[in-house]
């Protein structure tokens, strides 16, 4: 029998790799939190997850995947995932 695995221990594993940085690894990280989100169709988690990979993925210069990643995420609604600062740097992208 294989269990899902758990966000807490996921989200635990990326900011452990993101601490040593091991952007590869959290990058991982980052997206299974996403994929386990959109497995049990929690918002809060699929915006959780979104978020994290844009942050790597603007860690790792890669800013156009990074502004994707972050304006999905606010789109589930969910602004309390979205630090204030991400939220107002992508508001003034889209202007």
């Amino acid at each position: 029998m294989s269990w899902p695995p758990k966000l807490e221990v996921l989200t635990g594993q990326f900011v452990f790799r993101l601490g040593r940085g091991e952007l590869q690894e959290a990058e991982h990280y980052a997206n299974c939190i996403w994929r386990v989100g959109e497995a049990r169709n929690d918002p809060r988690w699929n915006a959780a997850g979104l978020a994290s990979t844009a942050f790597v993925s603007f860690l790792r210069g890669r800013f156009t995947d990074a502004r994707a990643y972050y304006e999905d995420a606010i789109g589930y609604g969910t602004r309390c995932i979205v630090p204030p600062l991400c939220r107002r740097t992508i508001l003034t992208w889209q202007a």
